[in-house]
């Protein structure tokens, strides 16, 4: 039975399909949302990393006093944490977007602030 390698996509296009995502759901991407994009990118970048690792090497690996978890899911682990954390703290998951509602034409983030301390 051959084992297949998962697909990712690369850090660049994780990226870029985001900032489609935030164009998509505010309408624009602001300099400081560049900022987040690429932080959490940073952090896909590690999970992607990390995955390579385990199927390389497995769940399980030998480590100083024997059989142990593979400290890259750690690394995995944290990194899924990290990306979630910032997808919410942005609005971009559906619990977030449920919260907040878009800015009117006009500019108007009054609404958006008072949904999140709601």
């Amino acid at each position: 039975m051959s084992k297949e390698k998962a697909k990712h996509k690369s850090k660049a296009q994780f990226i870029k399909d985001l900032s489609e995502a935030v164009k998509e759901r505010w309408g624009k991407v602001t300099p400081e949302w560049l900022t987040v994009l690429e932080l959490i990118g940073c952090e896909y970048d590690n999970y992607v990393a990390a995955q390579r690792i385990v199927e390389e090497e497995g769940l399980i690996v030998n480590g100083r006093f024997g059989r142990c978890m593979n400290p890259a899911l750690q690394i995995s682990q944290r990194a899924i944490t990290q990306i979630n954390k910032l997808l919410h703290e942005y609005g971009l998951t559906p619990l977030s977007i449920s919260k907040a509602k878009r800015p009117t034409e006009d500019g108007d983030d009054a609404d958006i602030i008072k949904n999140l301390i709601q």
